[in-house]
């Protein structure tokens, strides 16, 4: 393979990521990261409501590199740690 070939191949996978990215976000109106995000916060949400493993575990099952920057991602986005939302979900039920 030549050196042309190599640049225009990677200029091409550029330019099919970007259009790849920008279709995701006017179908979903979020990145890619910020929707994959969303997605780890429901589903931290849901194990939490289920009760059946610890935060530390949540964390480490949803890819968290420390329950600390799982807490902080959680808090962020419901405005409540996960102590908190697990016992706002007790008192609504």
């Amino acid at each position: 393979m030549t050196a042309d070939r190599i640049s225009t191949s990677v200029k091409e996978r550029t330019y099919n990521d970007m259009t790849s990215k920008a279709m995701f976000k006017e179908y979903t109106g979020t990145s890619v990261m910020e929707f994959y995000k969303s997605l780890k916060v429901e589903e931290s949400k849901k194990l939490i409501r289920e009760g059946q493993i610890n935060f530390r575990k949540i964390a480490q099952k949803l890819g968290y590199s420390s329950s600390h920057y799982f807490s902080r991602h959680l808090k962020k986005a419901t405005n409540m740690t996960p102590s908190q939302y697990s016992s706002y979900v007790k008192i609504k039920l």
